[in-house]
């Protein structure tokens, strides 16, 4: 997680404004790719990325890590921020034991597979986390 409009703004600051055509051919040659991630959000949407209220980085570079360079990207702003309680990217990460009840909850937020990703294949995961939901609330 990270404050999309504040990286935008450090690296139009750092590379100028994304102008998608020319990154996206610069992209292909490594030796002059600048490694800008620019937070991008999609004009059209898809049922799926409405579904998720997506929101889509893009990458100058194709071998650079995103994760890094924004992390990168803030502590070189922002060097009092990193690594104190309110830094500036942040990554929840659920332990595997807790994930059965996470879903639990979410499902009664109407949040499950069904909802985040519309279609048949939603409705088949939807179909296979209530099956798990029910076996997980017995135990």
């Amino acid at each position: 997680m990270f404050n999309s409009p504040l990286l935008n703004t450090i690296m139009e600051e750092k590379y100028g404004a994304l102008h998608f055509k020319e990154h996206q051919e610069l992209m292909f040659e490594h030796e002059h790719a600048i490694p800008a991630i620019y937070p991008i959000m999609g004009a059209i949407h898809t049922e799926r990325s409405s579904a998720q209220q997506g929101a889509y980085t893009f990458g100058c570079s194709l071998v650079g890590n995103h994760e890094t360079i924004i992390a990168e990207c803030f502590a070189e702003k922002y060097p009092k921020a990193n690594g104190s309680a309110d830094k500036l990217l942040n990554k929840i990460i659920i332990p595997a034991s807790l994930k059965e009840e996470f879903v639990a909850r979410l499902h009664t937020m109407n949040i499950n597979a069904r909802t985040l990703f519309p279609g048949a294949d939603g409705l088949g995961r939807s179909a296979s986390e209530i099956v798990r939901q029910r076996v997980w609330s017995k135990n």
